[in-house]
């Protein structure tokens, strides 16, 4: 069966149990089931949406294009508009792949117009820049951060605000608008700095003390720049160093999986209860490619081990720390995505994520104390070596 197949099939299943037909002409039940030709609809928008998502995750731009070209999203209905935008996103960023930037940008105002949101408006503003069409980026990112829940510290919406203002920031200091530059980014105070993940806090000292440097101001480039410097060290630290209150065994062994077909996530790899008597043994931490479980392999794959937690720690968070990984990173404890480190969750080019240390913390409520729970991380990696290739440490933290 082939994989839209099955997305179709495991669609109809999930639907079944609300849409149910009623002898009522075609009109909702009394008991609230929608008419049968509206879970037609439904099934059909679910299964063409997983598909775009699935070719995109594997920038397959030309397969996507082929498979939904004449898609009429537009004519969706109207309870499906957040769907429809994303799902004109990822058909306009497939034009870009394909150079067609008419088609790009007609999608990605489409997407505007059915349901206007902070991604929507920073996807607009990535085209423009793209094109160097600097004012309509520089508006467009104005546009996603103005979105953002709460106006003025981004805090809501991740990496959206941020990386608008980051990149609306980099156009004005291209274009020696300075002052504006400076404007945009006091959107940030000091003490929203110190709240970020210190990636994001990393790059903004940066781009001030690029700012600064350019305006002449040296003692505050030299500033914003030793700041930033103090936070790559920090962390880079942090991965070197044993955490406190550490997992009694090291995490391991793992077994390995190669997904050539990115078939993992609908067969539910993931799961608490999968099968994986058929994965093969792998070092960690290493690149794939070194281990000799698959090889020079790009694409995904996945990662299984288990690990104990403490009964004596019950109602404590299990930290992992992930001091690496190549390139993009899914988490999942017991069955559950607890974190994403990817392009699209970090807001940020993949080639800028393979040797970033990054956490997962594992609420109470999802872990057995006392007893195994299973550790599976889904890796994609689109160049070179890929996998697990830095330690990955355990320990317990307090609740705050």
């Amino acid at each position: 069966m082939e994989l839209s197949e099955k997305l179709v099939v495991g669609f109809l299943l999930a639907f079944m149990v609300g849409c149910t037909v009623s002898p009522n002409n075609g009109k909702t039940s009394a008991v609230g089931n929608p008419p049968p030709a509206a879970c037609a609809s439904a099934i059909r928008i679910e299964a063409a949406l997983t598909r775009m998502r699935q070719l995109g995750e594997m920038r397959k731009g030309k397969d996507l294009i082929d498979q939904f070209k004449n898609e009429d999203i537009a004519a969706w209905p109207p309870a499906f508009a957040a769907k429809a935008s994303e799902a004109c996103n990822l058909r306009g960023q497939a034009y870009v792949f394909e150079k067609d930037n008419e088609r790009a940008e007609k999608d990605f105002n489409l997407a505007l117009e059915l349901s206007p949101s902070g991604y929507a408006w920073y996807t607009l503003g990535e085209f423009y820049q793209s094109m160097k069409d600097d004012q309509r980026a520089i508006n467009a990112y104005t546009k996603a951060f103005e979105m953002a829940p709460e106006p003025g510290t981004g805090k809501s919406d991740g990496w959206i605000p941020l990386r608008a203002t980051l990149n609306a920031a980099s156009i004005l200091l291209g274009q020696t608008r300075y002052q504006e530059a400076l404007e945009i980014l006091a959107r940030y105070g000091e003490s929203d700095i110190r709240k970020m993940p210190p990636v994001w806090a990393i790059r903004i000292l940066r781009i001030y003390g690029r700012i600064y440097s350019s305006m002449g101001r040296e003692e505050a480039a030299l500033v914003n720049f030793k700041a930033a410097l103090e936070l790559e060290k920090k962390q880079e630290a942090e991965w070197k160093t044993p955490p406190s209150d550490p997992l009694p065994t090291p995490l391991g062994p793992w077994t390995f999986r190669a997904d050539q077909t990115n078939q993992g996530v609908v067969e539910n790899w993931f799961a608490a209860n999968a099968n994986t008597t058929d994965w093969v043994p792998i070092k960690v931490p290493a690149f794939w490619a070194n281990t000799g479980a698959v090889g020079d392999y790009q694409g995904y794959a996945w990662y299984c081990t288990t690990f104990t937690a403490p009964a004596a720690w019950k109602g404590r968070t299990i930290r992992l720390l992930f001091s690496a990984v190549d390139e993009e990173a899914w988490v999942y404890v017991n069955g559950k995505l607890i974190r994403e480190h990817s392009a699209r969750s970090e807001g940020r080019p993949i080639a800028e994520l393979w040797e970033e240390a990054f956490t997962a913390d594992i609420p109470p409520d999802d872990l057995n104390y006392g007893q195994a729970n299973a550790l599976v991380v889904r890796v994609n990696n689109t160049v070179a070596g890929g996998g697990i290739w830095r330690p990955v440490l355990g320990c317990a933290v307090d609740n705050e």
